[in-house]
């Protein structure tokens, strides 16, 4: 009966191993044929996750951008807010020398 359950033991195993080797190679064809299309798939993915991050990026920092005083306009640029006397004076005396000039 031992002599039964081995011969039985290792021929199962033996099936088992060819099975095991046809479908390894099955896989492997598989991947080689779907190879071109994978690839093709995962650029995609690539590309369109890189064109998300850029736009996110860019939304991102026109927020920020907006979300500053004078909507990020630097100290002593002329876009707007409050100018000091200085400059203010400044602005008007070149006004003035531009209208005397016409």
């Amino acid at each position: 009966m031992s002599g039964t359950l081995s011969g039985l033991y290792v021929t199962h195993r033996k099936q088992r191993e060819q099975e095991r080797a046809k479908r390894a190679q099955y896989w492997r064809e598989q991947v080689i044929l779907l190879w071109p299309k994978i690839r093709v798939m995962l650029i995609c993915k690539i590309q369109n996750a890189f064109h998300q991050n850029l736009m996110q990026m860019r939304e991102t920092a026109r927020a920020s951008i907006l979300s500053l005083p004078n909507h990020g306009a630097r100290e002593g640029d002329y876009r707007g807010g409050d100018l000091s006397d200085e400059s203010h004076s400044l602005q008007e005396d070149i006004r003035t020398a531009t209208l005397r000039g016409r």
